[in-house]
């Protein structure tokens, strides 16, 4: 049975993918017997840790034989990836998100915002890489407008915390105590967490909830509820339609512009 209510029928699927049904547990057991809950991870007992590797199978069902960025030149040189950056300055991004800081003033200037006004933008030490790939920008703005009709009142966007992760920095999360798990499909660049605590305080959550649950039960993304924030990862199947859906978007922007100049 399904660990939670709304939570698909995820046994069976141990079953299936890449590898043995040993593998395949031994994976998610050998992940639960090294668990030790810290404040970084997204698990607080080993029945939680549990529900979320299973679920988390089906992204690795999806995306195992998915190219993963090994590390941080190799997000940089990728000409699968477009800027964030540049969307925005153009005003083609319909969700919100910020850089992690990694210099100690940017640090210093994050912890001063966070301090006298910390209620004015999650609590997430923000995204790895302002790059992604157009499918999952697609996907993104596709949520962030189901969002916005389903709370018409909302006026604070969506956030997503994190996109596209190398390896070499899922590994330095997990070496953290952050709940990071090898093959991720946020180093395929196909996932990404979606913030939900910080949401729910502002009373946008059920309508945020509905959204996604409804593209899982499309069968359009895989949902995992993570605690702050959820993570969604986009169904193979549907990555054509995102990347058509993202070219559409670029000619019509581009055709604007003409008819501007």
């Amino acid at each position: 049975p399904g660990l939670v209510e709304d939570e698909p029928d995820v046994g069976a699927l141990v079953l299936a993918g890449p590898g043995s049904t040993g593998a395949t547990l031994g994976r998610i057991t050998g992940e639960i017997a090294r668990f030790r809950p810290t404040t970084r991870s997204n698990a607080r007992a080993p029945h939680e840790l549990a529900r979320i590797l299973l679920l988390q199978h089906i992204d690795v069902l999806w995306w195992s034989d998915g190219m993963s960025f090994a590390d941080e030149p190799a997000v940089r040189a990728s000409d699968a990836l477009v800027s964030l950056a540049d969307l925005r300055r153009r005003g083609r991004l319909g969700f919100r998100y910020k850089i992690a800081a990694r210099t100690l003033p940017a640090r210093a200037r994050a912890g001063l915002a966070r301090r006298w006004d910390p209620e004015r933008e999650p609590r997430s030490s923000g995204l790895s890489h302002d790059r992604a790939r157009p499918a999952m920008v697609a996907l993104l703005e596709d949520v962030a407008v189901r969002f916005a009709e389903a709370a018409p009142g909302w006026d604070h966007g969506l956030w997503v915390n994190c996109i596209l992760r190398s390896e070499v920095a899922q590994q330095h999360l997990r070496e953290l105590g952050y709940s990071a798990f090898p093959r991720s499909s946020h180093c395929v660049g196909y996932a990404a967490d979606l913030e939900m605590d910080w949401v729910a305080r502002r009373g946008g959550a059920d309508a945020l909830r509905s959204v996604l649950l409804g593209l899982r039960d499309a069968g359009v993304v895989n949902v995992i509820d993570e605690g702050q924030a959820w993570h969604v990862c986009l169904n193979p199947a549907w990555a054509a339609h995102y990347d058509r859906q993202f070219g559409g978007a670029a000619a019509v922007a581009e055709g604007d512009a003409r008819c501007a100049g």
